[in-house]
């Protein structure tokens, strides 16, 4: 039975748009601080591993933070937006709270957001480290998904067409059904979504809403963001290239970088073995990075939830190693 658990820290708003961060503070004299960024739909808090790494940590305190894309606004801000957060984060802990020395865990899409703001954000200098915690392509996932929905549109559409034979339809009637059952599909398909979004980008009009999903818009530039081949935010998809992720960043000069995979995630839907293939291909992008390590937590989920403790393990032996370096 899940239990739950207090965490002692402060609340404090940390931008113009008065987004909320959680610290938990380890002394007050502390001057390294590890920053956790959410992933897509998340927000504060949102991993079962920070609690384990909060206890684990001896020299830095923690700051779990929120960007103005957490939870149903995401699909109305970008990695911009995210950048601009997290340039507003850095620039208080430096100047109000002496930081000296930052590392940057990101979870799923704050992988990407991490990447973002090292091509584009400011501060590089403060941060020493950055971990990848589940780096995941949502254009490999959208993909899959929509191959599901044709395969299943496909199977109802031969279902009513067994059906109709069977029933001895004749075949003016087989024409009116089926003309039906087409005005009742989705009217743009993926491919036609992707047009239409860089058409309203061209037009200045990348705000528009394009799609739902869970009732939640997604704009026309947010929606191209996700989907396109080398988009904003297509770092991790499978038919990269090692040369087209290095250029991507190839900025990342200064830090130390840890790659951290689910060996049982849910979000990704490629044979294990060409999972590894490509991580290895991933990880040798980061060739200009200080150092780059990336393991693979067998049988874990997304978030890893039941091998918190793997992770916190792996993670404080990393930064013990770095160190030294």
């Amino acid at each position: 039975m899940w239990k739950s658990k207090t965490i002692k820290g402060e609340i404090f708003l940390y931008s113009p748009y008065n987004l909320p961060a959680f610290l938990v503070r380890k002394n007050e004299n502390c001057k390294s601080f590890i920053i956790h960024l959410h992933g897509l739909t998340e927000g504060m808090m949102s991993v079962p591993y920070l609690s384990p790494l909060i206890d684990s940590l001896e020299s830095f305190n923690l700051i779990s933070c929120q960007f103005r894309s957490a939870h149903s606004s995401w699909g109305t801000h970008s990695m911009m937006t995210d950048c601009e957060d997290l340039d507003h984060l850095l620039c208080l802990l430096s100047s109000d709270y002496k930081a000296q020395n930052i590392i940057l865990i990101g979870h799923s899409t704050g992988c990407q957001d991490i990447l973002w703001w090292c091509e584009h954000g400011k501060y590089h200098d403060l941060v020493t480290n950055i971990v990848l915690q589940a780096p995941v392509s949502d254009r490999d996932l959208f993909r899959f998904f929509d191959k599901q929905e044709h395969e299943q549109q496909e199977k109802k559409i031969e279902e009513e067409e067994e059906k109709e034979e069977k029933e001895k339809v004749d075949e003016k009637e087989n024409k009116n059904e089926q003309e039906v059952e087409t005005k009742s599909e989705p009217s743009e398909d993926y491919q036609n979504l992707l047009i239409k979004s860089k058409q309203l980008i061209n037009q200045k009009k990348p705000l528009e809403i394009v799609n739902f999903l869970e009732k939640t818009p997604i704009s026309a530039y947010r929606w191209y963001s996700l989907n396109s081949r080398l988009g904003d935010e297509d770092y991790f998809s499978f038919d990269l290239s090692q040369n087209e992720i290095f250029e991507r960043v190839k900025k990342i000069t200064t830090m130390h970088v840890l790659l951290v995979f689910s060996g049982n995630d849910e979000f990704v839907n490629f044979p294990i073995e060409d999972c590894k293939r490509f991580y290895k291909r991933l990880a040798g992008s980061f060739k200009n990075a200080l150092s780059v390590e990336y393991e693979i937590i067998d049988n874990a989920p997304h978030n890893l939830l039941g091998s918190e403790n793997k992770f916190v393990n792996l993670f404080n032996k990393w930064i013990k190693k770095t160190k030294k370096n």
